[in-house]
């Protein structure tokens, strides 16, 4: 089975992908989206409970969560979705340590947040429960402590995380093992030391696109896959140069949306083609944003 049938939902759910919060002239409680049957957006009537930037997303297969971030102060808040119906839902559970720049992957059962910055560079990796909305809190940390990193891929056993920020660029892959709950280590590396590096899925590869130099922000897509642990640049690239954005994924695209250039906050959604590796830009245009947090239903 594809690791993303769990992603697209049945029913009343339309398969879409929600990106939620974020900066435009100041913290946002939006959540808005791409349609993915026609690659047009979607303005839901819900929001975030808490307006806030620099926070991560997680999802089951009924409902998106979105972890962290800063609302004026680092945050331990995870609230979300509601895939059918599209309502807001607020969980009790909250992160272990409350931090901003984070990053999230999801396995079948739970999912996880890792690294962000809390005053200093962290190696948490905490998370929720799906079945009972619980908090989980692993034993297992990041490698490298860092913020600014790169998540939203992962296959049928692991998540990944990429790229960010030490108090010096980094092109760190590193990760958890769904089944035991341990830390993995590729040896593998990005092909572009950055930060704010945005991911997608597929079933058998992983892209991490964009990103910062601190300087300049970057036009290139990494390909991650699964099987072997390796990495390499791919030869498409994002439509314009992205940091900050958010990602998100069907079974057969993945997006990624807003972010900032060097002209300011974006509201563009670019997508690749899983069977051939080939990028477009779509018409679907966000509220424009940076630091928001995507999941996909």
């Amino acid at each position: 089975m594809l690791i993303l049938q769990k992603k697209t939902g049945t029913g009343l759910v339309v398969p879409t992908g929600y990106f939620a919060g974020g900066t435009s002239t100041g913290n946002v409680n939006t959540i808005d989206g791409i349609k993915f049957s026609d690659e047009t957006a979607v303005t839901p009537s819900i929001t975030l409970s808490i307006a806030r930037n620099s926070l991560a997303g997680a999802e089951s297969s009924s409902r998106g969560y979105f972890a962290g971030g800063n609302d004026g102060a680092r945050s331990t808040e995870i609230d979300g979705i509601q895939f059918n119906g599209e309502s807001a839902i607020n969980p009790s559970a909250s992160l272990s340590i409350a931090r901003e720049s984070l990053v999230g992957v999801a396995s079948d059962l739970k999912g996880y947040f890792a690294g962000g910055y809390t005053g200093s560079h962290s190696n948490v990796i905490d998370g929720i429960q799906f079945s009972d909305e619980s908090a989980i809190n692993p034993s297992a940390t990041l490698s490298v402590a860092r913020n600014a990193l790169g998540g939203n891929v992962y296959g049928t056993a692991k998540g990944y995380f990429a790229g960010g920020w030490t108090g010096s660029l980094r092109n760190e892959i590193d990760g958890i093992n769904f089944s035991s709950e341990t830390a993995v280590n590729p040896s593998a590396t990005l092909s572009t030391t950055r930060e704010y590096p945005v991911g997608v899925s597929a079933s058998t590869k992983g892209y991490w696109g964009g990103g910062d130099s601190g300087v300049a922000q970057f036009d290139v897509i990494d390909g991650f896959t699964y099987a072997s642990e390796t990495n390499a640049a791919i030869t498409a690239t994002l439509s314009t140069i992205r940091s900050q954005g958010g990602g998100v994924h069907s079974s057969t695209k993945g997006y990624w949306g807003g972010g900032f250039a060097s002209g300011g906050n974006l509201s563009s959604v670019d997508s690749i083609n899983f069977s051939n590796e080939t990028t477009t830009l779509t018409g679907a245009s966000l509220s424009a944003r940076r630091d928001m947090a995507g999941v996909q239903s």
